[in-house]
């Protein structure tokens, strides 16, 4: 998704960047919340990235275990690379 999404800005100013992000997704599989950590200082990549993730859900639903996890949350840092590549790391 992502690397097909790549920021259109970002692909005419020749720009990349890292984005800290924190998906918090439900049981269901449903997104409860995205947080940006550690901004890539553009808004325009902070937000694709944020597209990326949101365009993703639903996820698949969370499997029954002992730990009963209502939410998860899942932190990742998103690469917006030269070339029109976005790598999660």
């Amino acid at each position: 998704l992502g690397t097909v999404n790549y920021p259109e800005e970002a692909k005419r100013r020749n720009i990349s960047g890292e984005v800290l992000l924190t998906a918090a997704v439900r049981r269901d599989g449903t997104l409860e919340s995205i947080e940006v950590i550690q901004s890539s200082g553009h808004d325009f990549l902070d937000l694709a990235a944020r597209r990326v993730v949101e365009m993703g859900a639903p996820y698949p639903r969370l499997p029954n275990n002992k730990d009963n996890i209502d939410v998860l949350h899942i932190t990742r840092t998103w690469q917006w690379l030269p070339g029109e590549v976005l790598r999660g790391k």
